[in-house]
């Protein structure tokens, strides 16, 4: 039960004063101490209690006793501590700094003691102690006994050394320096020496006194004495808070031969020694508890209270108990109302002699002044004391917030480093070697049957936009042997639901728009020769599109970077036709037989997607043209026979995209390099940092070899799957992973991908328009057979080739159609179907 009110006590003495309520933890440790005087915690609380309310004798030997109970136990880690405590409060105490290097000899750290006596030598340097005015040299000595050829050692000779005008010491110097160099050699096996025998008389005092005097008492005869008196002296605290006697061990006990006792009237107050009986070391850096509460109690014994007797801790109860004099009580009531007013010492002169007075008169009642309370310099100092703790918190939560912006900063740049480290490790891993398609891709080539320039249609058509002055052979040679550093587009118009694959400009959509009216060859002669005026007012383009119908044709354009103007070129080719309708039908005839002839020789011999859709659109302009004049109400059945002649199915080499992929292949090898390389004016800096780490070019090529090696085998067959470039390089990127497993396409620039499913729709759709326009010119011939019939009759052919199935018929519109690239019938509607009109 006793442990457990000792540890209940202990809480609450810790919780008080955590919540700055001073004066009840003192009070609560003295009923702790009063139950059990030698707990260790309770003591160790109780000096810095007593170093808190500015009782700085009796703190100064609280700690000195606790510093030599851990040395005896050899605790030095416990001693250590409660010096540093101390000498955090009072860092000029020089006792303390001895006792402290003594600590540390004890411990076996040498260096660290020669440490603390240096500093005890600075500050007697700087502040003699009158008493022992060789205590730096003893000091000294105890440095050069533990390094002598230290550099300490010398930085200390340094400064002891006497001036030249110093006279030599003298004999009793010496031999008072050679005692006081004793007594340092003993001190510290003196610390273990805590007496355990005598005890301490409280002796009452006398009128004048004004500390308590302290006897000690050895060899007590008294059986009933406690034994352990000597550690349980009375610790006195001023009315309120120090009033009843607190058992504390005495600090340094005296022999009987120096035992004094304050006769009366004696008017000099006696605080108990220190160490080494030196003065007491104040501390510079406490501040003073001050409550509220502390100075009601000291206003409340402005009368003069009846004698308090308390019986101390320890002491038999046969013993008289200790006698305190009021007078005694006053002064130090007095002596708080000065530490907690800012030491007012006229008032508390005044005040003690009133109490004195009444003392003497026989305890009468005395009136004292009470303190004046300066509220301007209370009010003033508190705010000033918030002010501070508020540029405390503030400079702390800055440095706090600079350090974790730091942090944060520094954390960043880590994760960044580490990110772009890791990504070039594995980009550097992903990298291979050229696979066998890729190999077996890049060696094939296309063979030359031409090879003369100046005979050759294909460079006509790269030298085509040239200016009237100039040669188009020479012009489009010389462009076809420069080596284009940026690719060009060409006629490609990528644009899903575009029917083009030309893109016009608007001086060109005129001649356009004409073969999308039912009967093109009609529009002919009534805007042609307006239109002609506008596009080619000196008839140049159209001289050197009949030149180029004149010529052989071989698509030179593979593995090459340029494509001829398909633009201008197809905007020729439509007034070519038109001229010639505007002329006669005859001459329209002629020249769209010419033309039709033409365009099927460059869609079989395209090596190049350029050629290939430029070949497209100028068949499905023919084959429009065609239908247009089958709808015509009387027409001659010799135009009817030349139709079925001319609108007949595409053959396999026309309809194939085998060489168009193979360039396209060779094509992506060779602008590799262009697309790696960073350019910091055009691209974005994501683009850049990438182009500069070491990037898996080659296998992203073995990729694409493997997507236009399954497109050229599924290319081959009909109604095959057409693979997808996600499936074999990860681009368009669909997950975070595929930018890392294709850099290059995902995070620098795609490489240019066709939709191949729609230029072999492309292809499709203008061989079922052949077919369509084959049977409007059969269907115009008399037959007593039903149209279904006749559709069969028309042979394989003439089928659908989206289905392979006959072309379907709508009556109500009168419309032939096929299902077109949805492979959905729509009934014949034009938008979505391949529709043409038909006579029944």
């Amino acid at each position: 039960m006793k442990a457990d009110k000792s540890a209940e006590l202990l809480e609450q003495v810790r919780q008080q004063m955590g919540d700055g309520k001073f004066s009840r933890a003192f009070a609560t440790l003295k009923d702790l101490l009063a139950s059990n005087p030698s707990h260790q915690e309770g003591r160790r609380l109780l000096a810095r209690l007593l170093l808190k309310f500015g009782n700085l004798a009796t703190a100064k030997n609280a700690f000195e006793t606790l510093v030599k109970e851990a040395l005896q136990r050899q605790d030095f880690q416990e001693a250590e501590s409660l010096l540093h405590e101390y000498l955090t409060a009072g860092p000029r105490c020089v006792q303390f700094l001895e006792m402290l290097g003594a600590a540390y000899e004890l411990k076996g750290d040498p260096l660290a003691a020669v440490f603390e006596y240096e500093k005890a030598i600075d500050i007697l340097l700087e502040d003699p102690d009158p008493e022992r005015p060789d205590y730096s040299q003893v000091l000294f000595r105890k440095i050069k006994q533990l390094a002598p050829s230290s550099f300490v050692a010398n930085r200390v000779a340094a400064r002891l050394q006497p001036p030249p005008s110093a006279q030599p010491p003298t004999s009793t110097s010496s031999e008072a320096s050679t005692s006081g160099d004793d007594l340092s050699h003993s001190r510290a096996e003196a610390f273990f020496d805590v007496h355990q025998e005598g005890t301490v008389e409280t002796v009452g005092r006398d009128e004048d006194d004004d500390a308590v005097a302290y006897t000690m008492v050895a060899g007590s005869d008294d059986p009933d004495a406690d034994v352990n008196v000597n550690r349980e002296p009375i610790a006195r605290r001023s009315t309120g808070a120090l009033g009843e006697n607190v058992p504390f061990p005495p600090v340094n006990q005296r022999p009987d031969s120096q035992i004094q006792t304050h006769e009366e009237g004696d008017n000099e107050a006696s605080e108990p020694s220190g160490f080494g009986a030196v003065p007491v070391c104040e501390p510079s850096d406490v501040g003073f508890y001050s409550e509220e509460s502390e100075k009601a109690a000291s206003e409340s014994q402005t009368q003069t209270p009846a004698p308090v007797s308390s019986e101390p801790v320890g002491l038999s109860r046969s013993e008289p108990p200790p006698t305190f004099r009021v007078e005694n009580d006053a002064k130090q009531d007095l002596y708080w109302t000065r530490v907690m007013d800012g030491g007012h010492s006229g008032t508390a002169d005044q005040g003690l002699s009133s109490l004195g007075g009444g003392a003497e008169r026989g305890g009468k009642d005395s009136e004292r002044p009470k303190p004046r309370r300066q509220y301007g310099r209370a009010i003033g100092a508190w705010i000033s004391f918030r002010l501070s703790i508020l540029m405390r918190r503030l400079i702390a939560t800055t440095n706090s917030l600079t350090k974790l912006g730091m942090f944060v900063c520094l954390a960043i740049v880590a994760w960044i480093v580490l990110i772009i480290g890791g990504t070039a490790a594995l980009w550097l891993g992903l990298e291979q070697k050229p696979s066998e398609t890729f190999q077996r891709l890049i060696d094939v080539a296309p063979t030359k049957t031409l090879e003369d320039w100046k005979n050759n249609g294909y460079i006509l058509l790269m030298g085509f936009g040239a200016t009237p002055s100039l040669d188009p052979m020479q012009t489009g040679y010389d462009r076809w042997l420069s080596a284009a550093t940026e690719w060009n587009a060409g006629c490609l118009d990528r644009s899903a639901k575009s029917r083009s694959l030309v893109r016009s400009s608007p001086n060109a959509q005129k001649p356009a728009d004409w073969f999308k009216t039912p009967d093109p060859s009609a529009q002919f002669v009534a805007e042609g020769a307006q239109v002609k005026e506008t596009l080619d007012p000196q008839g140049s383009s159209v001289s050197r599109y009949r030149q180029w119908l004149n010529l052989p044709f071989e698509d030179w354009g593979f593995s090459r970077l340029s494509s001829p103007d398909c633009e201008q070129i197809l905007a020729a080719h439509r007034l070519y036709l038109a001229e010639g309708f505007a002329q006669s039908l005859g001459a329209g005839l002629d020249r769209l037989e010419t033309d039709l002839t033409a365009w099927r020789k460059v869609l079989a011999q395209a090596k190049t997607l350029s050629s290939k859709v430029m070949a497209i659109d100028g068949i499905n302009d023919d084959v429009a043209v065609m239908s247009g004049l089958l709808i015509r109400p009387a027409i001659d059945n010799k135009i009817t026979q030349r139709m079925i002649r001319l609108a007949r199915p595409l053959d396999p080499e026309e309809r194939s995209l085998r060489w168009p992929m193979q360039n396209e292949f060779a094509l992506s090898v060779k602008r590799m390099e262009v697309r790696v390389r960073p350019h910091s004016d055009t691209d974005s800096s994501m683009a850049v940092l990438v182009g500069k780490m070491p990037l898996p070019k080659q296998r992203t090529l073995n990729t694409y070899a493997l997507y236009y090696d399954a497109l050229i085998k599924a290319a081959g067959l009909s109604h095959a799957y057409t693979p997808k470039l996600y499936e074999f390089s990860n681009t368009p990127a669909r997950s975070w992973l595929d930018y890392g497993l294709n850099p290059i396409d995902n995070l620098i620039v795609a490489d240019p991908v066709q939709d191949w499913q729609a230029l072999n729709g492309a292809i499709v759709e203008t061989d079922a328009r052949l077919r369509l326009a084959g049977l409007q010119a059969r269907f115009r011939a008399p037959s007593s057979d039903s149209l279904i019939s006749r559709l069969a009759q028309a042979g394989p052919s003439f089928f659908d080739p989206f289905t392979e199935l006959p072309m379907l018929v709508n009556g109500t519109r009168g419309t032939l159609y096929s299902v077109g690239m949805d492979r959905k019938d729509d009934g014949g509607d034009p938008t979505f179907d391949v529709s043409v009109p038909f006579l029944q």
